[in-house]
Parts: C-alpha cells; sequence; structure tokens
C-alpha cells in the first residue's frame, strides 16, 4: 500500500455549539505502509533500483493532521 488517508470533519459532529470556530477537521495519513510481493520474503525489495540490492529503502511515512478554521 503505497499511500493512504482517512480523514474526520469535527464541526457537525462534535462542536455544534461552539460559535468561534467555524471549522475543524482530523486526519491521518500514511505513506509505504506494507508491500506484498513474493520477493519480500527473500529480503529483496522490489522498488530498490539498485540490480545489487544496495539502494536505500523506501521509508514508512506516518502523519497527524488537525486543521482549525477561526
Amino acid at each position: 500500500m503505497k499511500d493512504f488517508q482517512i480523514g474526520y470533519d469535527l464541526k457537525y459532529s462534535l462542536l455544534k455549539n461552539v460559535k468561534w470556530l467555524s471549522t475543524a477537521k482530523l486526519g491521518i495519513s500514511g505513506q509505504n505502509l506494507f508491500t506484498i510481493s513474493r520477493t519480500v520474503k527473500y529480503g529483496i525489495d522490489p522498488e530498490n533500483s539498485s540490480p545489487e540490492g544496495y539502494g536505500y529503502p523506501v521509508e514508512r511515512m506516518f502523519a497527524l493532521t488537525l486543521n482549525l478554521g477561526f
């Protein structure tokens, strides 16, 4: 799974009575979460650019976002 994102708008459910906040969104995303390939069980990265296998591995990354509008 190369890229995944999911978000939720908090304004309509949890913050109905807060007048000074116009938007509130919460989200989580991830990149390079997992790889499904036969070569993984042999320790080979299918996205490695080097034929000898000496390249850097693709890093896994997670992010949490909070967007507020006043």
